[in-house]
């Protein structure tokens, strides 16, 4: 049994014999390795094959330099020296092969990406500005006062100066004279309306609206009194002024209404009937407070 070293490179080309043996020679298997690859870069890192040889077998090694990974391939030894050649020839011109086409192979892509996580979205804005008003309502009629109270809702286009304003306004009875006795009289009223803002932190609000009462009157001092409802509609206006502090505006507001239907009271005496008509014109006083959604 005999051994020699081949260095080779890792793609084709021509080997060089290390030590012994002269059957095959670098000679002979060059030229058949030759005829089996292509050609290839004289800077080749070459590797290292190292072949072994009995009475009946050849064993083939050789340690790939770039990645040291070894092959190995055991044969039946050819009786001629020309068929051991043409056969190791073989052997490295397909390793030779196999090397290309692994390094041709890609390598496999990179991982994906991990998706971006979704935008955190603003909230929506909304569209519809809001305040709650609740206030003590100072109102003369007359020569006559009574205080009351109102609650209305303030709606408005966002960021827009316009508001429409829905609400109920309730008054204590007051009083007028009539003949030897007297009429006590309140309205409860529904109102709407529409006003403009002027100015944001300090604002003056300019308003018209609409009312809507039930009267309610009953006569005192009399021999016979009666009381009863009746339906009234008035118009009015008016000025609030207000200061913004944070989602809370305190206000002051003054106003005027004056009642569309002219209603009289009649009271039968001795000396004749006497009538009066309950007055038509109000002076409203406001202070309050509104709580609601809309800064500006």
């Amino acid at each position: 049994m005999w051994a020699f070293l081949l260095v080779a490179s890792l793609l084709p080309s021509s080997i060089v014999l290390d030590g012994e043996g002269s059957c095959p020679t670098a000679a002979e298997i060059n030229l058949r390795l030759e005829a089996l690859s292509r050609e290839v870069s004289p800077n080749a890192k070459p590797d290292l094959l190292r072949i072994t040889q009995t009475e009946t077998d050849l064993d083939l090694e050789m340690t790939v330099a770039t990645s040291g990974v070894v092959l190995h391939r055991k044969l039946p030894r050819p009786s001629s020296c020309e068929e051991r050649a043409t056969l190791i020839a073989t052997v490295i011109a397909s390793w030779n092969s196999e090397l290309e086409e692994t390094a041709k192979i890609a390598p496999p892509p990179p991982p994906l990406p991990l998706p971006s996580p979704p935008p955190l979205l603003a909230p929506p804005q909304k569209s519809t500005g809001f305040e709650v008003h609740g206030a003590f309502v100072g109102s003369l009629a007359g020569s006559s006062f009574a205080p009351g109270g109102s609650i209305e809702v303030r709606l408005s286009p966002r960021r827009s100066r316009w508001g429409i304003h829905l609400g109920l306004l309730g008054m204590g009875l007051r009083e007028f004279p009539l003949g030897m006795g007297q009429v006590d009289f309140t309205r409860a009223t529904l109102r709407t309306g529409l006003g403009y803002r002027f100015g944001k932190k300090w604002a003056v609000e300019l308003y018209g609206e609409a009312q809507f009462a039930l009267l309610y009157f009953k006569g005192r001092g009399f021999d016979q009194t009666l009381d009863g409802f009746d339906f009234d509609a008035g118009l009015g206006g008016g000025a609030r002024l207000s200061v913004r502090l944070g989602h809370v505006r305190p206000f002051l507001g003054l106003g005027v209404v004056g009642w569309l239907r002219k209603e009289q009271v009649r009271a039968d005496e001795g000396q004749g009937t006497q009538a009066a008509t309950i007055p038509r014109l109000e002076i409203l006083m406001e202070l309050g407070i509104g709580v609601g959604n809309q800064k500006d």
